[in-house]
């Protein structure tokens, strides 16, 4: 177990990472500090090789060689603060804003780069240019074809002349830059560059008092160097995937699961990065969860995900706002808080119940992505009763009973637990198997239950059904803990090992999902599994520790990353579990 004597600044780590651990070479890994809607990345060349508008649902990336130079690049130093070259570096000293300094000229691509239709260029008094544009969208299903963006210009040394920026008489070019995504204030652009870094090394110290800020004091405890590397890099998986993003979520900070792959605010995923980022700047865990009681709809739903612009709004994700929410109030003590996270959570709970409704009480499942397991096997022969579905709904009935009692509603309590004793009631009556001891998914259009095994199946015991201790431990026993089918090298795949279905690279079918398997360490400490949640936190911790990317989800049988990396929920349980390990934080 680390001591004191390995105590780090998680800020140190971070400032410690080097250029291959940064690895700024693929819109998923972008460099984006300060919140930022943007991101760059560096190719071959020196200078910037690409910008990435991390903006509603589907990354905009503009061609190559937007601000560089026509040479390659030499000695390349990528840090969390800045990207230097021998012939020209690169620091952000705001959201959206950063800062160019070179030796030579820079051309600056990016103003006559296809994706922008130029709308018109104008000049005021400061010697700021400002191009307004239209950005193509390139997800049909965003309402808009084009996007308003404004590229602002400051030359800080030297001069820009058609399309480049020129030394001055010392040989010094020197610019900064800002972006303006669909709420265009030029203004505020104007504000921004007028208030510009005259250095790197000044913009390096800007970014430095954010991150410290972001932090918010946070320390870890790696034992070796490359632990050490690959928390750093966890750390800035989740704050480069803040967005402080325009349109529905403007005012708050968005938390997504991945800045290239995945640039929004999506409803699970947000609530398990609050795992972490309750450690971190308290606003940040706190808008992770207020982003989704902000975009509620009327009538209760929770979108799958919010964007700057438009919402999925066919189907929603588990509804484990109620879980987060308690957690958060538990560590804030916020009454307040508590109260206004309670009526979105009365509200969701009442969209699931009337728009989900089946004729045995519980809820239905007709869209698999509807359970955050998009591809799973559960589903293939049509809607289910599912297991986890319910659960979870029968968790957030649970949370919101404390939370009314927390906030001094007894009398709302009261009718809330009766509620929730209802439905977990209910789950036992359909989904409760005597004869296999275990729950099952439940098949709506036969009424049949499905013997298929996966993590799913053991979640009803997270929302305290009415079923003995003793049947309770003897499921997990059998079941959970069989390493032939769920307890294996690399324990809780998506679908048992053994089943038909099984795929352990497929995305649901089979791989290990670090969310499902933090409810698992859950269930292990409710139940009083000691020295198995003490093994699967080691376990788990490990091998995202080994892979070291911090991939969306793990072969099940390698431990080999999947998916796309840098992921927010992964890197977020990983602090955490790290934080557990050392004695700094608990499940």
């Amino acid at each position: 177990m680390p001591d004191a004597r390995h105590k780090v600044p998680a800020s140190q780590l971070m400032k410690g990472l080097s250029t291959a651990a940064v690895n700024y070479t693929h819109s998923d890994r972008s460099f984006s500090p300060f919140w930022s809607n943007i991101g760059l990345t560096f190719g071959a060349n020196c200078g910037i090789d690409q910008v990435h508008f991390h903006y509603n649902r589907q990354t905009v990336t503009t061609a190559g060689d937007a601000f560089g130079l026509a040479e390659p690049a030499s000695h390349r130093q990528a840090s969390v603060l800045s990207v230097k070259d021998e012939a020209l570096s690169v620091a952000f000293f705001a959201t959206d804003a950063f800062v160019i300094e070179a030796n030579k000229a820079v051309t600056l691509g990016i103003l006559s780069d296809a994706l922008f239709r130029k709308v018109r260029d104008e000049t005021d008094g400061s010697g700021i240019q400002f191009i307004h544009t239209m950005m193509k969208n390139i997800d049909p299903r965003d309402p808009d074809p084009e996007v308003p963006v404004l590229l602002s210009v400051r030359a800080l040394n030297g001069a820009i002349v058609d399309g480049r920026l020129i030394p001055d008489g010392d040989g010094v070019a020197r610019a900064a830059f800002h972006f303006d995504l669909l709420t265009i204030d030029k203004d505020h652009a104007k504000r921004t560059l007028l208030d510009a870094p005259n250095s790197i090394e000044e913009a390096e110290l800007r970014a430095e008092r954010w991150l410290e800020e972001a932090l918010n004091g946070l320390e870890l405890y790696p034992e070796s160097d490359y632990e050490a590397e690959v928390l750093g890099r966890a750390v800035l998986t989740l704050l480069f995937n803040t967005v402080a993003a325009p349109g529905l979520l403007e005012g708050r900070l968005a938390s997504f699961p991945s800045r290239g792959g995945y640039p929004t605010h999506f409803l699970w995923d947000a609530l398990f990065h609050m795992l972490a980022l309750e450690h971190m700047q308290p606003k940040l865990a706190e808008d992770a969860l207020l982003i989704l009681s902000d975009t509620i709809r009327p009538d209760g739903l929770m979108a799958h995900f919010v964007c700057a612009t438009w919402v999925r709004p066919d189907a929603s994700q588990p509804p484990l706002f109620g879980w987060a929410a308690e957690r958060l109030v538990k560590q804030t003590g916020n009454v307040d808080l508590a109260k206004e996270v309670l009526s979105a959570i009365k509200l969701n709970t009442q969209w699931w119940l009337s728009q989900r409704m089946t004729s045995t009480g519980l809820i239905a499942c007709f869209d698999p992505y509807e359970t955050g397991w998009d591809d799973t096997p559960r589903l293939d022969d049509g809607p289910i009763v599912a297991t986890d579905m319910n659960s979870y709904l029968l968790m957030q009935m649970r949370s919101a009973a404390r939370l009314a009692k927390f906030a001094g509603m007894s009398e709302e309590a009261q009718h809330l637990d009766a509620q929730a004793d209802e439905f977990a009631a209910l789950m036992v009556e359909v989904l409760f198997d005597e004869t296999s001891g275990r729950f099952h998914d439940l098949r709506i259009e036969t009424g049949e239950k499905i013997d298929m095994l996966s993590p799913a199946v053991f979640l009803p015991l997270l929302g305290d059904v009415p079923l003995g201790l003793e049947a309770q431990k003897e499921m997990v026993t059998k079941y959970l803990f069989d390493e032939q089918r769920l307890f294996g090298h690399i324990p809780f795949p998506s679908v048992a090992y053994d089943d038909p279905a099984y795929d352990q690279k497929q995305m649901w079918r089979g791989p290990m999902w670090l969310p499902i398997s933090w409810l698992l360490l859950e269930l292990l400490e409710k139940l009083g599994f000691d020295k198995e949640l003490s093994e699967c936190e080691k376990r788990l911790y490990e091998i995202v520790l080994k892979d070291g990317d911090l991939y969306e989800y793990f072969d099940s049988q390698t431990g080999g990353g999947l998916g796309y990396p840098q992921q927010g929920w992964t890197a977020a349980i990983f602090i955490r579990l790290h934080l557990i390990l050392a004695g700094q934080a608990t499940l």
